[in-house]
């Protein structure tokens, strides 16, 4: 519980700070920061809490949260920035994979992550 409410202000926090830059003129850099600032908590959090009821439910929420902030980073930030959001994205989804995935004994049953394909 203690995570989410801190990725939460974490999020908060980069809204925050994107809009500051714009304010001040500095649309590129507001870009930058909004793209790293939104993917690197949500690994970040993953990593640290490794252990999830329902793996392939957040695996697909991920990847659909991913593909969003993929999708903005493409449009407004910079290349490296860019490459550097889909490393992330890349290896954040690898280590979903080695680490959760894997295996026979999946915790979570298909019926809730059939609805949340839905």
């Amino acid at each position: 519980m203690e995570l989410r409410v801190a990725l939460n202000l974490i999020l908060l926090l980069a809204a925050i700070f994107c809009l500051y830059q714009v304010i001040r003129g500095n649309v590129k850099r507001a870009a930058n920061g909004l793209a790293i600032l939104t993917v690197l908590p949500i690994h970040a959090f993953m990593v640290a809490n490794n252990t999830f009821i329902e793996p392939v439910s957040v695996g697909i929420q991920l990847f659909a949260f991913d593909m969003v902030f993929l999708l903005l980073a493409m449009l407004f930030a910079t290349l490296p920035v860019t490459l550097g959001v889909l490393a992330v994205i890349f290896s954040g989804h690898i280590y979903l994979h080695l680490t959760v995935l894997t295996g026979s004994n999946l915790p979570g049953s298909l019926e809730f992550t059939a609805r949340t394909l839905r």
